[in-house]
């Protein structure tokens, strides 16, 4: 299946902003089909070096725990 495909199937995509660990730790909870992780808009601009970071362990805390 293409990410064209894929990207079909998704019904909903949950946004968060990526310095947030509360929030993240939540999401997967939130029976979203997707999470993105936001490092513009809604992250400070101090704190975006600290949310770049911490991005790999907030993927990887996603990913061991099911979600996309």
């Amino acid at each position: 299946m293409g990410d064209r495909n894929l990207a079909a199937l998704w019904r909903s995509l949950l946004f968060m902003p990526a310095h947030e660990e509360r929030f993240i730790y939540r999401a997967r909870l939130r029976g979203a089909d997707a999470i993105i992780l936001d490092l513009e808009d809604s992250v400070p601009p101090m704190i975006k070096p600290t949310a770049r970071a911490s991005l790999q362990d907030r993927i990887s805390f996603l990913h061991n725990h099911g979600t996309t």
